[in-house]
């Protein structure tokens, strides 16, 4: 269980790590509204996935808690969710890529979207769920996040 509580400290802890550059700066006069606005709407994208990402760890958790048989239903419930989270974050980036007009922003949105879909793809079982946090941290989701903050953060 100990494993459970932990897993949504880490999801919370990486998100804020990835949207520590991005938007949090006062120096974002070199980007356009097009591009502040595709900075937003990735931070909300990232703030989304990871409350998602927790509650669905927080479900599993308190059904396992409670010695309940529904333990592993919820488990296998967060594994379709989570890859869900993905798929649909994925998504959500692609699509403000192909709105944004800086090209190296859409760059880093398509290659941390890439990333998103990988991790997706990976998302199996239930310890792959739990495994999510250090999926994220390598990989093309890291690299493109990395662009997308160091590209927002202006």
């Amino acid at each position: 269980m100990r494993r459970h509580l932990a897993t949504p400290v880490l999801a919370l802890a990486l998100g804020a790590a990835l949207l520590a550059g991005c938007g949090g700066s006062d120096d974002s006069g070199s980007l356009d509204d097009n591009a502040l606005a595709a900075c937003e709407e990735y931070n909300d994208i990232i703030n989304n996935w990871s409350r998602d990402y927790g509650s669905h760890l927080s479900t599993v958790g308190q059904a396992e808690a409670e010695g309940s048989d529904e333990g592993e239903q919820a488990q296998e419930e967060a594994v379709a969710a989570v890859r869900g989270l993905f798929e649909s974050a994925a998504e959500g980036m692609r699509a403000r890529a192909k709105e944004t007009d800086n090209a190296e922003l859409a760059e880093g949105l398509a290659q941390a979207a890439d990333g998103l879909a990988e991790i997706a793809a990976q998302i199996e079982t239930y310890d792959d769920v739990m495994n999510v946090p250090e999926m994220m941290a390598a990989g093309e989701f890291a690299d493109g996040g990395k662009r997308v903050n160091d590209i927002c953060a202006g």
